[in-house]
């Protein structure tokens, strides 16, 4: 009867191999490690069997198929092995041909039989030079031990005492790290407290890991305690220990933690603290702070490339904040992944190309949109369909609309070719928004010499193409008595939408009528606002039920109180819309105390301010404001 070493002969002699091997020589390599056969009887093995096989050898324990799917050399059962067998396991995956990855797989696949007590006993033997091979074998225990079982006390009791201090560290750090993974907080306390009575020192990797399960039950102050610890032991911080910070923080919206953490992580980012910022500007677009870090990070990193899913929202918001050299560079990233780009990022780049005042580019590129949509309305077809842009909607459109508008002064806004992009946009088929309409009638109303009136007809003609897209007045949808003010959840998308496009209008119109009046005023050098058409507005609003919001209410404030110089009259108007249930925020409160202060009415200044900081149990937060309240109290 043949019996087989632990490994077959061709696999000793590789821990001789040089460091240059080719990936092909590699993969060779594995091959033999992984589907070696049983040798046949006319294979002259490199060691003889012994004539009497006793307990330190037992050729039983290899399987004797020679199917590489069911037989893999060096696959043990629960029959302990020989010192010989164990030293040639070794011996083969000491090699520096091969990488870290390359000994896990070797490691999973002679180990996916072994038991505890058999991995325990690889790690002991384990040769003390060979500590990677040590790590995967506690990786292994790991995964096949301590995920089934939870049992932590049974892996960490697995760790040998001998090992090299390095290595042992990196063991419990593997422990710890398993702890976090399984959401086992008790876990984690329990390796810290076996770390405490081995007198094992810790390191930055389990300071981290400390911080980030201190941060999980939100012990903020103890987890700064750590870092503190950590710094005044001379173990410096590093990019994950900010990372775990930075998360925290924006999870938690704890906006100073977060511009803390950022000043102390410095220059030294990576592509998870992008990553982190990323989902961070995704849930908490209006967050300016976290956007400008998101942009210097985004730098800083240098990325090459990403999907849509991943940087479209971070494109989006660096946007809303006009960072517009970093989102075309994201968007660069997304050219650069070689699949089809969606209409959204088209869309996004043709804003992105405006606020940089390439309205020519931005231009150029709807064209490209255009074309592509008469080539797939053909039988032209393109080898690399990424290389073609979707067709535009509405929203392609009214970005270059925007783009014209707001790179345009008061007095030159180019209402020419505004009308030709309207014009080509029906041409084409494509149906009108609401957003789009809104974006019309500020463009127009910019411009302080139009005639305000003609604004005022087609206002009327947008609403009452929009009443025809009301909901409660379509077959099939049950008509609803919508009460004035928002409920939670009593409107549908469709209402909402519906009710959202009519109050951008009527603001949009409201405050085309200040701004114009102001403009009439310096014109004439009147004393006085004429305020006839904004109050039919507003009352004509109010009938119709348009759900008016803060920003109709900041819109009256500011045309009365900083336009016409009434502070009386601003401050009746708050209490009209208090009435309707808008209450004032920030801004309103800003707008009244500017103006008191200005007329010298230091004290009406101060009861709107002290007014609003006690009923809305709010704290100043603009630095306007702030900057007021300082030199009044």
């Amino acid at each position: 009867m043949v019996s087989r070493s632990f490994l077959c002969p061709i696999q000793r002699p590789i821990s001789r191999l040089s460091l240059s091997l080719t990936t092909t020589a590699r993969r060779d390599l594995l091959k033999c490690l992984f589907y070696s056969t049983q040798p046949s009887a006319c294979d002259s093995p490199s060691r003889a069997p012994p004539e009497n096989p006793g307990a330190d050898h037992h050729p039983a324990a290899f399987t004797p198929s020679c199917d590489p799917k069911r037989s893999i050399p060096g696959q043990l059962t629960t029959t302990p092995r020989s010192s010989a067998d164990m030293s040639d396991f070794f011996e083969s995956v000491d090699s520096p041909a091969l990488e870290l990855n390359d000994v896990w797989r070797i490691v999973k696949r002679v180990g996916k039989n072994w038991t505890k007590p058999e991995i325990k006993d690889a790690l002991e033997k384990c040769p003390a030079h060979n500590g990677r091979l040590t790590i995967m074998l506690f990786r292994l225990l790991t995964t096949k031990y301590y995920q089934p079982t939870k049992d932590m006390h049974g892996l960490i009791d697995c760790i040998p005492h001998s090992l090299a201090p390095d290595i042992q560290i990196r063991l419990y750090n593997m422990a710890l790290s398993a702890g976090m993974k399984l959401n086992r907080l008790d876990h984690v306390e329990c390796v810290l407290e076996r770390m405490k009575s081995q007198a094992v020192d810790l390191d930055v990797a389990s300071y981290t890991i400390f911080i980030q399960s201190l941060l999980v039950k939100d012990r903020r102050n103890d987890a700064r305690a750590v870092y503190e610890k950590m710094i005044s032991s001379g173990i410096e911080p590093t990019v994950a220990t900010y990372n775990t910070f930075l998360g925290h923080a924006c999870r938690h919206q704890l906006w100073d933690d977060f511009d803390m953490w950022v000043e102390r992580l410095g220059n030294k980012a990576n592509t998870i603290t992008l990553r982190t910022l990323m989902d961070a500007v995704a849930q908490h677009k209006n967050q300016a702070n976290v956007v400008i870090q998101l942009e210097r990070v985004f730098t800083m990193v240098k990325l090459t490339k990403g999907s849509e899913t991943q940087l479209g929202p971070a494109v989006a918001a660096l946007l809303r904040h006009h960072r517009s050299s970093a989102a075309l560079e994201m968007i660069g990233c997304i050219f650069k992944n070689k699949e089809p780009v969606s209409v959204n990022i088209y869309n996004l780049y043709i804003k992105a190309l405006a606020q940089e005042g390439d309205l020519a580019a931005a231009h150029r590129v709807l064209d490209r949109m255009i074309d592509a949509r008469d080539k797939l309305c053909s039988t032209e077809k393109s080898a690399h369909p990424f290389t073609i842009p979707p067709p535009p909607d509405a929203f392609s459109f009214t970005a270059l609309i925007q783009g014209y508008i707001d790179s345009a002064s008061s007095d030159s806004v180019p209402l020419e070719t505004v009308k030709q992009l309207y014009q080509q946009m029906l041409s084409l088929g494509i149906r009108r928004t609401p957003i789009l309409y809104s974006i019309l009638i500020h463009g127009i109303l910019k411009n302080k010499f139009v005639n305000i009136q003609s604004v005022r007809a087609l206002f009327d003609q947008i609403v009452e193409e929009l009443e025809k897209e009301n909901p409660s007045n379509q077959t099939g949808i049950e008509p609803m008595s919508v009460p004035f003010r928002r409920g939670p959840g009593f409107l549908t998308l469709r209402h909402r939408h519906y009710h959202f496009s009519r109050t951008s209008l009527y603001n949009i119109m409201m405050n085309g009528y200040f701004v114009h009046e102001y403009y009439r005023k310096e014109r004439t050098g009147a004393s006085d606002l004429i305020l006839t058409e904004q109050r039919k507005l507003l009352e004509e609003a109010v009938q119709k039920r348009v759900l008016l919001d803060r920003a109709s209410l900041n819109i009256w404030v500011r045309g009365l109180a900083v336009f016409g110089q009434d502070l009386e009259a601003a401050e009746n108007i708050v209490a009209e819309f208090k009435a309707l249930g808008v209450e004032p925020n920030e801004r309103t409160i800003w707008y009244l105390v500017r103006t008191a202060y200005r007329q010298g009415r230091r004290k009406t200044a101060i009861k709107w301010l002290k007014s609003y900081e006690e009923q809305q149990n709010a704290q100043v937060q603009g630095h306007g404001l702030a900057r007021l309240k300082s030199q009044l109290l």
